[in-house]
């Protein structure tokens, strides 16, 4: 499950070193996939680039809309994270094997959500987690950046919201990795009880999605590969 940021980051671009570390797919089979997603995308429609993903097993969250232009906005406007939990667990409802994949506020959810379910909630339990540029200025000499303000303050104050706290649960069943480029605006720092990828340390740099880091990072958490480029009639069985 693709979790974007504000925005929600539905273009099929932006996810592509991802994908195609995933699913094992080369430029030919992604530029396939990528033409209808793009189609779908123009056309505003999320629900019809679910229902092309979901046979790869592969979604992208909505934020509450299968309206793109309603996605973008929710993505935008929710900061608290809190009543997309349950959007989160209903979409993820039915998958199997699942990685979480959350990009920048996207990753903020996707830790909230890993808080909520070591607490005991009752919502679909992911395998693995990777958090890419997770904004966590609790870890930054500056408390807005980039000249933010307004709604965005109270959004990036870790002391007023859950989410921005970069630091994961200790769990015994879910892998999680944390990436944070160098140089990264508003991602800093090392997370506790993750695998940490740091650009200082990688070689990479900026706020992700960090694409390049896929193979190494699925690897490392043990995320199985669906690598059935060619064949994926074994999903209607």
């Amino acid at each position: 499950m693709i979790v974007g940021g504000v925005g929600g980051d539905f273009k099929p671009a932006t996810w592509k070193e991802w994908i195609q570390a995933y699913k094992g797919w080369d430029d030919q089979m992604w530029d396939k996939i990528a033409a209808q997603w793009t189609t779908s995308y123009k056309a505003g429609d999320l629900g019809a680039i679910n229902e092309l993903l979901s046979p790869h097993g592969i979604r992208i969250f909505t934020w509450g809309s299968n309206d793109v232009s309603v996605a973008r906005s929710s993505a935008a406007k929710d900061f608290n994270g809190v009543a997309m939990l349950e959007t989160l667990s209903q979409e993820l409802s039915g998958m199997e094997d699942i990685t979480l994949l959350g990009w920048s506020k996207g990753a903020n959810l996707v830790n909230f959500y890993l808080k909520r379910v070591h607490e005991g909630a009752e919502l679909t339990r992911p395998l693995h987690a990777i958090l890419i540029g997770q904004p966590n200025f609790s870890e930054i000499n500056y408390p807005i950046p980039l000249g933010l303000s307004g709604r965005w303050a109270g959004y990036y104050n870790s002391g007023l919201n859950p989410m921005v706290d970069e630091n994961v649960p200790r769990f015994h069943d879910i892998n999680v990795g944390w990436i944070c480029g160098a140089r990264d605006p508003v991602c800093a720092g090392s997370s506790r009880n993750a695998i940490n990828y740091l650009g200082a340390e990688w070689g990479f740099s900026g706020h992700g999605p960090h694409g390049g880091m896929a193979r190494q990072v699925f690897s490392d958490l043990q995320v199985a590969h669906d690598h059935n480029a060619f064949w994926e009639g074994y999903r209607q069985r």
